[in-house]
């Protein structure tokens, strides 16, 4: 698809459309035959690039919200799974919302076998819970695998094992004396 003509007026009128109507960016690349970088490069100048995703409009914060209205904490994976959306994304959203205060860490949820305390989240401003002490089981656990780690480690060279060094090979001479049969074959040499 070329995607090299100019950007009309009605072109214009038709993406601030699909930008208030909601329409994702892929279906107005397709609809208007651009590609999807250059929707949003033309939307941006226009000054109508992602409304949905800002402030109390972002649909995946509309989504954290109706799922809290219940005042029940939940985990990053819950909501995640709750959603549909990518783990990672709920998590950044998350953090972004608590610098800004407006969501806390009500608590932690003990791991189900191994790893860190989860937090439990809330999408309401709050004061964040403190997170729990590390356990003395896995301060031991992890002094002994540095431990372990720093003994394992030889300092210099083992006393048995032979450090080869490079040889250079040996010059060869033009002028050495060779067999006579090397001589008829391949004239190389003197005569012996």
């Amino acid at each position: 698809m070329k995607t090299s003509k100019r950007w009309t007026e009605e072109d214009d009128a038709r993406l601030k459309q699909f930008y208030a109507a909601g329409v994702k960016s892929v279906d107005i690349a397709a609809i208007l035959q651009r590609t999807r970088s250059a929707v949003h490069v033309r939307a941006q100048h226009l000054g109508v690039a992602n409304r949905l995703a800002r402030g109390d409009e972002n649909p995946k914060w509309i989504a954290i919200c109706a799922i809290c209205e219940d005042g029940v904490p939940r985990s990053v994976r819950e909501l995640s799974d709750l959603t549909g959306a990518k783990y990672n994304s709920i998590e950044h959203l998350l953090r972004l919302r608590q610098s800004r205060g407006h969501a806390h860490i009500v608590s932690y949820a003990p791991p189900e076998w191994r790893g860190p305390h989860r937090p439990l989240w809330l999408p309401v401003p709050g004061r964040d819970a403190v997170p729990p002490a590390v356990s003395k089981r896995a301060v031991r656990r992890r002094e002994l695998r540095a431990a372990r780690a720093a003994a394992a480690k030889p300092v210099g060279p083992v006393p048995d094992m032979k450090i080869k060094r490079k040889v250079a090979p040996a010059q060869r001479v033009i002028g050495a004396p060779q067999h006579e049969l090397v001589r008829a074959l391949f004239g190389m040499g003197v005569a012996a």
